[in-house]
């Protein structure tokens, strides 16, 4: 995009939002994985035929919290509980799995749904407690519940 036009584009943009219009974009999870996906269009791949395992908006995800628990539900539409594997390891919860084609003998003339393998890794905000973690799936939704790490601090006397 020619400088000029990006700058007058930048313009309108903040006059509809605002000045946290790029903060908000950039902050965002949505608007990081959006520039990502720019970045990653743009740029050569090394691999023409990537997998779409590459694909980092799928499968989409909530990621909830309260004093105790985080709380991780993830969209599997389609998919069997056991073509899916979870994992964990620091603070990052691995999923991967593999969505089957739903054609037959048939010519397919649109879709925008995800089939094929997948893999999604899903940063918690800060150390979990691993050894309390619970998934269950449930109408090709995954809930994985996930103990929050109590903070190990030792009080200390003062004299």
């Amino acid at each position: 995009m020619d400088p000029k036009q990006f700058k007058e584009w930048m313009e309108v943009a903040q006059s509809f939002h605002g000045q946290d219009f790029w903060k908000k974009i950039f902050d965002d999870q949505y608007g990081r994985e959006m520039m990502e996906g720019v970045i990653n269009e743009t740029q050569p791949s090394q691999q023409t035929n990537q997998a779409a395992s590459e694909d980092k908006g799928f499968p989409k995800y909530e990621l909830f919290k309260n004093r105790d628990y985080f709380v991780v539900v993830i969209e599997l539409p389609g998919v069997q509980k056991g073509d899916v594997d979870l994992s964990f390891t620091g603070d990052q919860l691995l999923v991967r799995g593999t969505i089957p084609s739903l054609r037959n003998q048939l010519e397919l003339v649109h879709s925008n749904r995800h089939v094929g393998e997948f893999e999604r890794t899903i940063h918690l905000p800060d150390s979990p407690d691993q050894s309390d973690i619970e998934a269950q799936f449930n109408n090709g939704l995954l809930q994985v519940r996930i103990r929050r790490s109590r903070s190990n601090f030792t009080p200390i006397q003062i004299k």
